[in-house]
């Protein structure tokens, strides 16, 4: 019996850590976007429902600019109940989470549905992926090197043989908000791109790619002058019939709306019209499109 007194003792440690680790994983997490009911016990004018700011702050009466991203709503409450303690004698603060907050991520190339998505915060990219419907069913071989484009203009290669095949977790990496996820496609193919873009001629684009893609790999500065409210996309059938169809891309730059935004296919001849007037909303436009070009 003795003999099994350590086992026993090691048994129950284990078990404690184990449940510990799991507490831990499971305590929700405070995020920028996140809406918080903070109350402070017996002070109603100080108990109020606040949104997280970018910075990862909420602003309170009294307690100021609070830090509170990256916390336990617990630590939360410390945090604010050390701010308020200027002030207040041993003040009592609950913080809850009312409503989880979003990032918003942009995933283009060879997915199933190509578009922007709302994420939860600390989301991984194979969560994009997935919210995008996955990898093209079509890929037979080896799945491509996807790049990931960050908000503060770096990049970062990921192979996705790696991570969704060989299911290595360090390649999954989180993904801030406004991140663009681009899945280059295994085969290539040429178009063309006429009119109002910095660098008209043919374009070698990847399976999957979409009118966007096309548009940024051309250029379109302001300079340009480019109307992205009436491109022309013109497309030769294999029976040999012809047809154009206006697009509206202002449309899918602005609301992602990937109707907007057809994937392009080989021979295809993309025009931008030169815009008759200036649009005040093209800077947002433009810079969505300049945006795309780290991905390329």
């Amino acid at each position: 019996m003795r003999a099994l007194a350590p086992l026993c003792a090691a048994l129950v440690l284990a078990l404690a850590t184990s449940a510990a680790a799991q507490s831990t994983a499971d305590t929700p997490v405070v995020h920028a976007g996140d809406r918080l009911k903070v109350q402070v016990d017996g002070e109603s004018d100080l108990s109020q429902q606040v949104v997280v700011a970018d910075d990862g702050t909420i602003g309170l009466p009294l307690a100021g600019q609070v830090h509170v991203s990256g916390a336990t709503p617990h630590d939360a409450s410390v945090a604010i109940a050390g701010a308020l303690g200027r002030y207040l004698r041993d003040p009592r603060v609950i913080v809850a989470v009312v409503s989880a907050g979003q990032i918003h991520v942009l995933v283009l190339g060879d997915v199933v549905t190509s578009g922007e998505y709302a994420l939860r915060p600390g989301a991984r990219l194979s969560e994009a992926i997935t919210a995008a419907g996955g990898m093209d069913p079509a890929i037979s071989g080896d799945y491509p090197v996807a790049r990931v484009a960050l908000p503060d203009g770096s990049v970062e290669n990921v192979s996705l043989d790696k991570l969704l095949r060989g299911g290595d977790p360090t390649r999954d990496i989180t993904l801030p908000d406004r991140a663009a996820v681009y899945v280059p496609g295994p085969a290539q193919f040429e178009i063309s791109v006429l009119g109002a873009v910095d660098h008209p001629g043919t374009l070698t684009l990847n399976e999957g790619d979409r009118l966007s893609i096309a548009i940024a790999k051309a250029g379109s500065t302001l300079a340009s002058q480019a109307d992205l409210n009436r491109v022309m996309v013109t497309r030769t059938e294999a029976d040999g019939t012809t047809a154009s169809h206006p697009v509206d891309l202002y449309q899918a730059l602005e609301q992602g709306d990937d109707r907007y935004d057809p994937r392009l296919r080989k021979g295809d001849v993309v025009y931008v019209p030169v815009a008759k007037q200036s649009h005040g909303n093209l800077t947002n436009a433009v810079f969505l499109l300049s945006h795309l070009l780290f991905l390329l």
